[in-house]
């Protein structure tokens, strides 16, 4: 969670209160937006509601996950035209600035637009396919030579008039990134993903079509997480070069941008509607096969409702995934999907020194946490039991996570907390901790699900043995105080990982020397794991080093940042529609194999 949050300070703050809580409510929309508009919030924080029942709350949750209806089987022939109706909430968007956003919503939309040289096929699977280049050749561990395709070009329109695209505008893209200055050439903190980029050592230009690049030595990371990470778009040099700081000072300017992706802004209404036209010019010939794809920014769950029931929309994602059951029992012939959300519910400690008296200096107080986190209890009163519980990695991630059955045998997770209470008030009575324990939750968490707080203040007094001090407060106000000291640990949303591979976060979050290792976390033995991970290219020798190695060190100590739950989000979408199966987040791309059934258009239209 702490992490997250941290990359998006220096954000004005474009959210009012209302959209805010707006974002809290859309819980389906990635944790990153909803870090991101409380960074700037400084409202009164809610007060904590009292608890539900938490007798109920463990009976709901430990049933098995509600009859679910599988989905309909896409069959048939795919067939060209028609139009994807979407919604969304358009005031989670950011900077149009590709190398400057960070809103999930304008990511997909990007990604719509634009390109990367490579891209996942199957993120869970980590298989990559060729996108704006070939899959690259690898002649030696840390070197990597890039062939672009042909025929490749710039959007038809101003600034970039249909010209081709060119190992130029590579280049260009990486030193803006890398350099992450505004135009008066002062640094700038929106370019975030400048540390990644400079993971590229050098970057030399062959011709018009090849390129190498070099890293500093092996670095496994780098393919998936920075060449085909899900901000690795590539946007015109004529786009900051002719608009300079209004891309920063304008951030919704859609007509400045000039793509090469398989769709085009057709209309832009800021905060009501957005809609995209098939680009004729597309460099995959085969597709997209949509005409166009538009989406109405709805918030309320009620009026997204009406509004599938009416046929505005082809598919609904609600935040509360019971909200489908009524439809689910009206509408028989529609599909139902599920996908997991790629942001956890997470507590994150600060074992340095702070402002005042930190109990959690002494890490034993963490993992008494750890230990003591009624996980089920949570999940109950967050998603109802939409929802599964994750270890180190979310349980999600293919050949990463720890499988399910193992987990709930393990401390912490099992779900007979009896042995947990024991070692939890034992580790607390060998501290010889009485005062009350602090604890923070975010403000956006405790709105969402009215009562959190005191359901996880309950929990943990009752197993611990000692007060708990729960207060609320912002996002920006937790990783401040993270940082400097003020803010002991948290609990409530945490980040939403950018890859199913691990080794990226891992570097950033649980080094020693991890650029957002805000929680003061070190441990010389799971560094130097952390480090054969990156110098190992092979995915299943990576793989097993975080399956031997670095899990079972970061279930044992626990690290800084500890996951509870990644939720579930459930979709109904119409018969007709054809959409392809997807990951766990940051694939919007894969909207171009989308098709509708019955849109009796003509092949070429």
């Amino acid at each position: 969670m702490a992490h997250l949050a941290s990359q998006h300070l220096g954000f004005r703050d474009r959210l009012s209160r209302r959209a805010l809580l707006r974002a809290a409510a859309r819980a389906g929309v990635g944790a990153t937006a909803l870090a991101v508009a409380g960074c700037g919030e400084e409202a009164e924080p809610p007060e904590l509601s009292e608890p539900p029942d938490l007798e109920t709350l463990l009976r709901e949750v430990q049933e098995p996950i509600r009859a679910q209806r599988p989905p309909l089987p896409s069959e048939g022939v795919p067939e060209r035209g028609g139009t994807l109706r979407l919604h969304t909430d358009l005031d989670l968007l950011d900077f149009f600035d590709i190398h400057r956003s960070r809103f999930p919503t304008t990511q997909a939309f990007s990604a719509l637009q634009q390109n990367r040289l490579i891209r996942y096929a199957d993120i869970n699977a980590g298989i990559m396919e060729s996108d704006l280049a070939a899959l690259p050749e690898i002649p030696e561990a840390d070197t990597y030579v890039f062939e672009l395709k042909e025929g490749i070009h710039w959007w038809d329109r101003n600034p970039t008039n249909g010209r081709p695209f060119t190992t130029a505008d590579v280049r260009a893209n990486f030193e803006r990134q890398i350099a992450g200055v505004d135009a008066t050439g002062e640094p700038d903190p929106l370019f975030q993903r400048q540390a990644a980029f400079a993971e590229t050592m050098t970057l030399d230009v062959v011709d018009e079509r090849t390129l190498v690049l070099q890293t500093d030595g092996p670095n496994a990371a780098f393919l998936g997480s920075v060449i085909a990470g899900p901000w690795a778009f590539f946007q015109a040099p004529e786009v900051w070069e002719g608009n300079g700081d209004r891309l920063r000072d304008d951030p919704l300017h859609a007509s400045f941008y000039s793509g090469t992706g398989p769709f085009i802004v057709d209309r832009f209404v800021e905060g009501s509607a957005i809609s995209f036209r098939r680009n004729a010019a597309y460099f995959r010939e085969e597709l997209p096969r949509l005409d166009a794809i538009s989406y109405q920014s709805l918030t309320d769950p009620a009026r997204q409702e009406s509004a599938y029931r009416e046929g505005e929309l082809d598919l609904w994602s609600p935040a509360d995934p019971l909200l489908l059951e009524p439809l689910v029992r009206d509408l028989p012939d529609q599909r139902l999907s599920d996908r997991p959300l790629p942001f956890a519910i997470q507590a994150s400690f600060l074992f340095r020194s702070g402002v005042g008296d930190n109990p959690y200096r002494d890490r034993r107080l963490a993992l008494a946490v750890h230990l003591a986190l009624n996980r089920f209890a949570i999940v109950a009163a967050t998603y109802g039991g939409f929802a599964r519980l994750s270890g180190p990695q979310p349980w999600f991630a293919e050949g990463w996570a720890i499988p399910e059955e193992t987990l709930l045998e393990l401390p912490g997770y099992r779900p007979d907390k009896s042995e947990d209470i024991v070692e939890a008030r034992r580790l607390v009575d060998a501290v010889g901790h009485r005062e009350p324990l602090p604890l923070v939750v975010p403000d956006v968490f405790e709105a969402t699900f009215a009562g959190i707080g005191a359901v996880i203040r309950q929990n943990l007094e009752v197993n611990l043995g000692v007060p708990i001090e729960i207060r609320t407060a912002s996002y920006a106000q937790i990783i401040t105080g993270l940082r400097e000291g003020t803010t002991f640990a948290a609990l409530g949303w945490g980040d939403a990982i950018t890859d199913a591979d691990p080794t990226a976060d891992l570097l950033r979050t649980m080094h020693s020397e991890g650029a957002d290792n805000l929680g003061g976390f070190s441990d010389p033995t799971l560094d130097v794991a952390i480090e054969r991970m990156r110098a190992t290219l092979d995915r299943d020798e990576r793989q097993q080093i975080f399956r031997d190695e670095v899990q079972p060190r970061l279930n044992r100590s626990p690290a800084w940042i500890v996951n509870v739950a990644n939720g579930i989000q459930r979709s109904i979408s119409r018969a007709a529609i054809h959409l392809p199966a997807s990951g766990f987040g940051w694939d919007p791309h894969l909207l171009e194999q989308a098709w509708v059934e019955g849109s009796d258009l003509d092949e070429g239209a």
